[in-house]
């Protein structure tokens, strides 16, 4: 629905007031209304919107074994964004507007030819339609994202706004609430665009530079009641929120994927389906306002996280998220010893408990926590002169974890004991998963063991060449769930987390994280023609050291991908594009262990977290591979410079959260026991370009032994003293920085020419890195120092045939390079007609990927408030390291969008 005029906003830039004021109009009429009208009611008016999206897309050139042979060829129409919207307003009165708004989805999944999701054997799940192509489980309409309703009020002392529903947009201060960053191009006409001609979209996007647009609004989305209050005495204004927002700790091992909700979402679909966030965590933010001076205003912002003990029932058959997360069952499970509590935490203990009699019943079958952070902000905006401005912002957060223990009685008969000879009863169902229970006890943290502050400040100068100066610290724990730094420690290239095609990490676009400062710079004369040039830089460095986790986008043609992967993965998720049911189960092999499924081979991550586990799956938020979100793809490694890190990590593998590991005991939630996993580095193949070694960890000397083949008698390459154990999961540990230098030129040549319409040429070009250390700028990889370096170069030259009608092209180039990516080396044996995948070591696969992007598209006004859209796009991808990871592929969307 439409912003009221009142809505706070802490800091805009003149074209975002535009906007605002654009989508203000309704409250604005209504407004101007109340001075000419009596008191009695108007007639109730009605707005909407509809839109009709199409893709189709194939791809070609694809190794035999290439993941994209699961989504080959397809046409889909519709999508999960909403075919129509309603809104409904009155005005009983000249000082007091109602509305009500809802949007409908209609969904067609798509057509992908079966022979490419047969199994090896050649025959089909039976269970399998084509309408489960579709994450929404064959959902054709229902009621999302929009329904809402509201009211405003106005009256001599101040004015009022209430809004209720799934939708409500809101802003306070950059380390408080934040919206997202600006959108980057013009190609990409995304579905939550707001009503405007098309010349007046085309001049903001390229003729100015601005680039505002709404891929996800221009504010954060929350799902419950907003209540502000603006105009009262004193200059004070502000406003109290109170509902559930967009997870926030996908990233995390400690965050729970609320996959599925209460119930509201069905227990197959992800809960965004018809609302935003999960409802077990509760936000309650508040903001005061006061103008200080016409030039002066200062704000208080204050923000908590509630989250329901309901949350250890979370989930459904198919996976009880709280359980899974912990290992609910067996770990870190309390037995009785005559008054001692023995808890199962390391080998040592569970020992102790197999010494307990047989039939000795737990008192508790396992332990999980969940954090709540608080957040406290003080930010002021002004002037300084007529040339210069400011605004600032102090923040400070503090974290409460929640521990809960589940209740042993509540399983009845079926409860967990020690039974039979060195060994434990299950209290997983015939599914392998074990059932929700009830709380045994609960204890909270000392908050103040986890706070952390950060501030931001950014000063503006206007004059014939405008500046603005950026500058952010924020500490190590700083977590603020909603503003613009991530509340986690994945390191990124400055400026490559964009919003619409580019952005990744969170469920809005960031530019910055926790553990960082940062400063930069961004340069824009203000030219004499109808066009723009920007100059930016920016570093970043973090404060203390941290772990070697690094992710990065697809800019270029990453939201392609993501589209064209719909049908089979959640948009909405920050999974791996893999881990769906459809590549589970309808490529290679039935049993998953062997199976010879497309899966995109995964540049190593942080492996130390997880589960080998069929029957319950605890998968890595930070392991490598590819990973897909709304508008974004994404890739992660870890840049592993240490044959015993790469080594380690991957037999450190285990469901405990904590990140301390001891190979000499690592849990095996499969097995139900701890392991000596020191044991199994045992000739492990490592392949560096032309050499290959073997490696094995010698128990005796602590040593790890490399030699050029397996035969224990051949002589020694090396024997390094290694510590088998580690606080980083075995992820090595640096201090970073990163560095951004873009150009972005566009002008307006048809003055030139003598050409009657717009006719825009445009260049972007950007590079980013990722160093060891303090490294202002590089430009080449080569450097040891140098974890990943980004090229990025983007045209889009457009012409308009009439004020109505703009074709618009694409030229574009992206690489992405790192000499420190690694995969795992596997060779498939095959016996008795059957193939299986054997594990033998790991292999050198630097990162070295070039991406190109041809297109031309058209936006045209069709008619009045009425416009139809087309894109044509063919585009490549290569890694020089993985044949599977290489593509190419022709798309054709249409959209065809109105406003009544």
């Amino acid at each position: 629905m439409a912003q009221a005029a009142g809505d706070l906003a802490a800091h805009q830039t003149d074209d975002e007031k535009k906007e605002s004021i654009k989508a203000a109009l309704p409250f604005l009429e209504a407004k101007v209304a109340s001075t000419i009208m009596d008191g009695a009611s108007e007639p109730i008016a009605f707005e909407g919107q509809a839109q009709i999206r199409t893709l189709y897309h194939h791809y070609y050139g694809l190794a035999d074994s290439s993941y994209l042979g699961l989504t080959r060829q397809g046409l889909r129409l519709g999508a999960e964004d909403p075919f129509l919207k309603l809104g409904m307003v009155v005005t009983p009165g000249r000082n007091t507007v109602l509305w009500t708004a809802m949007g409908l989805m209609a969904s067609f999944p798509g057509v992908n030819p079966k022979s490419f999701l047969g199994k090896a054997s050649g025959t089909y799940d039976e269970g399998y339609t084509p309408a489960y192509q579709n994450h929404a489980s064959n959902k054709s309409t229902g009621v999302i994202e929009d329904m809402s309703a509201g009211i405003a009020i106005r009256t001599k002392p101040a004015s009022f706004m209430l809004k209720m529903g799934a939708m409500n947009w809101n802003e306070s201060s950059p380390l408080s609430i934040w919206k997202a960053q600006p959108r980057m191009f013009a190609w990409e006409y995304l579905p939550y665009e707001m009503e405007e001609p098309i010349s007046e979209y085309y001049g903001y996007n390229i003729a100015k530079g601005e680039k505002a647009g709404r891929a996800a609004w221009n504010k954060r989305a929350f799902q419950g009641v907003d209540f502000s209050i603006t105009d009262m005495p004193g200059g004070l204004s502000g406003y109290v929120l109170y509902g559930s927002g967009m997870p926030y700790d996908g990233f995390d091992r400690t965050g729970m994927d609320m996959a599925v909700d209460l119930g509201y979402a069905a227990d197959e679909g992800p809960v965004v389906e018809t609302g935003i966030g999960d409802s077990y965590r509760k936000q309650l933010y508040y903001r005061i306002a006061k103008v200080i001076s016409p030039a002066v205003q200062v704000g208080f912002n204050n923000g908590y996280v509630y989250t329901s003990s309901d949350i250890i029932a979370s989930g459904s058959a198919n996976g009880y998220v709280f359980n899974n997360k912990f290992d609910i069952g067996l770990l870190n499970s309390e037995w009785d010893n005559n008054g001692t509590i023995l808890k199962l935490k390391d080998k040592a203990s569970y020992n102790e408990i197999l010494k307990l009699a047989d039939g000795t019943v737990a008192k508790t079958v396992g332990e999980g926590f969940w954090i709540d952070p608080k957040v406290f902000s003080v930010d002021a905006k002004g002037n300084v002169g007529k040339r210069i401005s400011y605004f600032a912002d102090l923040g400070f957060s503090m974290v409460e974890s929640t521990f809960v223990k589940i209740d042993n009685a509540a399983y009845g008969t079926k409860s967990l004991k020690r039974s039979g000879a060195s060994a434990f009863s299950k209290l997983a169902n015939s599914n392998g998963y074990v059932e929700p229970g009830s709380i045994f006890s609960v204890r909270k943290s000392d908050m103040m063991d986890f706070s952390d502050i950060a501030t931001y400040l950014q000063v503006k100068y206007s004059s014939k060449v405008d500046a603005t100066v950026d500058f952010l610290y924020s500490g190590e724990k700083f977590y603020s769930p909603n503003s613009f730094v991530l509340p986690n420690d994945i390191f990124f290239a400055r400026g490559s987390n964009l919003l619409g095609a580019g952005k990744f990490l969170g469920a809005e676009a960031s530019p910055y994280s926790r553990n960082m400062i940062a400063t930069g710079i961004e340069v824009k004369p203000n030219l004499p023609w109808y066009g723009h040039l920007k100059l930016k830089y920016g570093i970043n460095a973090q404060v203390n050291i941290g772990r070697d986790v690094i992710m990065f986008p697809y800019r270029l043609n990453g939201n392609d991908i993501v589209n064209t992967f719909n049908s089979f993965y959640s948009k909405w998720g920050v999974g791996k594009i893999d881990e769906t049911y459809d590549f589970n189960n309808h490529q290679g092999e039935v049993d998953k262990k062997n199976s010879l499924a497309k899966h995109p081979i995964a540049r190593l991550g942080d492996e130390s977290y997880g589960t080998y586990s069929d029957e319950r799956e605890v998968l890595s938020p930070t392991s490598g591979g590819l990973r897909g979100d709304n508008a974004s793809l994404t890739e992660g490694f870890v840049p592993y410079t240490k044959v015993e890190d790469l080594i380690f990590n991957h037999f450190s593998k285990s469901s405990v959260v904590d990140m301390n590991r001891d190979l000499a005991q690592i849990w095996d939630d499969e097995a139900r026991k701890f392991e000596d996993n020191r044991l199994l580095v045992n000739d492990i193949r490592i392949v560096d370009g032309n050499d290959t070694s073997f490696y094995t960890y010698d128990t005796t000397t602590g040593n790890l032994d490399q030699r050029a083949s397996t035969d224990n008698s051949s002589s020694l390459l090396s024997s390094t003293a290694v510590s088998t154990t580690s606080a980083s999961g075995f992820v090595p540990v640096t201090k970073k920085s990163s560095f951004d230098l873009s150009l972005d030129w566009a002008l307006d040549i048809s003055k030139y020419i003598g050409y009657d319409h717009d006719l825009f040429v445009t260049m972007y070009y950007e590079i980013n890195g990722v160093t060891k250390g303090f490294k202002p700028l590089a430009v080449s990889d080569e450097n040891e120092d140098v974890l990943l370096m980004s090229h990025y170069l983007r045209s889009e030259p457009t012409i308009a045939l009439t004020k109505k009608f703009y074709l618009l092209g694409l030229v574009g180039f992206e690489r992405w390079s790192s000499n420190h990516g690694w995969v795992v080396d596997n060779e498939t044996v095959s016996s008795g007609g059957k193939s299986t995948v054997v594990f033998k070591g790991f292999k050198r696969s630097p990162i070295s990927t070039n991406d190109l992007a041809l297109g031309i598209g058209f936006d045209w006004d069709a008619m009045k408030r009425v416009s139809f859209h087309g894109r044509y796009k063919w585009f490549s991808h290569e890694d020089a390291m993985v044949p599977d990871l290489r593509y190419k592929n022709h798309s054709v969307a249409f959209e065809l969008k109105s406003f009544f």
